[in-house]
């Protein structure tokens, strides 16, 4: 599953949300894998009561015997009888992180003043119903990693031979066969083999729910999935599996997707 979702450039979380897969280590040869998102997973609308003018109508009172003065009964009696009835008009908003706003912050964000007017923000939140996507925990320190350079090291020694593109999605460091290559960082290991063409001998190391790391053409593989590694540790040894000359192909992914690993390495001179 991680190599999966490393060799399209999807956050493996996502993927595993897709096929509804609880563990990314359980996938079968020969199990269809969807690459997007399914159309029951498409995004939900909002339904909620908006901020309008509340329509009063009264339900007339008629007296047989005097019917002309029945309105002004019915004016004089409104707050002793309590028959007054508040009709609300739904709204119906397309899902947008613009009408959640304005909807969760009726007095901060309100709709536009072509739609209505409105009305007491209490009534607006009592009355409003938001179907939305649940949102990350912000508060869990896993999910809301922050880097700096202190905490990823290079990975080798030695000369770089390709800056990040789109195209390469990292960095080739050149070396020596059997060079060590280490852990940039500290996590699991979540994949480690021969499976992904053009990588040849590949680890993939997840940090956390943010990051994974990619460590391609090495000679000899020295750690195993599952297994956990700390900052520095040895994990292979240089080669050139797949690949015309000795180098490490290295890669950083946020989110599933690749990003420079030279804004997150110790600056070299």
């Amino acid at each position: 599953m991680y190599g999966i979702a490393l060799n399209h450039g999807i956050d493996f979380k996502k993927l595993a949300e897709w096929n509804d897969i609880a563990d990314p280590k359980t996938i079968r040869p020969g199990q269809r894998i969807n690459l997007s998102m399914p159309a029951r997973d498409s995004q939900p609308e909002l339904f909620a009561l908006p901020q309008q003018p509340i329509a009063t109508t009264i339900d007339p009172i008629v007296y047989p015997s005097d019917p002309n003065n029945a309105i002004s009964q019915e004016s004089n009696n409104i707050a002793n009888t309590g028959k007054v009835k508040t009709s609300p008009k739904a709204l119906k908003l397309p899902f947008s992180e613009q009408n959640v706003a304005q909807l969760q912050y009726p007095t901060k964000s309100p709709l536009p003043a072509a739609q209505s007017s409105p009305v007491p923000s209490t009534a607006a939140e009592r009355n409003t119903k938001i179907e939305v996507a649940p949102q990350p925990d912000s508060s869990n320190p896993d999910k809301a990693f922050v880097h700096s350079n202190a905490e990823w090291i290079w990975p080798t020694t030695g000369k770089l031979l390709s800056s990040f593109s789109k195209n390469s999605k990292g960095v080739k460091i050149s070396g020596q066969a059997g060079q060590p290559v280490l852990a940039s960082a500290a996590g699991e290991v979540v994949y480690s083999g021969h499976g992904l063409r053009g990588y040849g001998n590949l680890i993939i190391i997840k940090h956390d729910n943010t990051f994974l790391s990619a460590y391609a053409h090495n000679s000899k593989l020295l750690v195993k999935e599952g297994e956990a590694v700390i900052k520095g540790q040895k994990i292979a040894e240089m080669g050139n599996t797949d690949t015309d000359t000795i180098q490490l192909h290295f890669e950083i992914r946020k989110h599933g997707k690749p990003v420079d690993p030279l804004e997150y390495l110790p600056y070299q001179s």
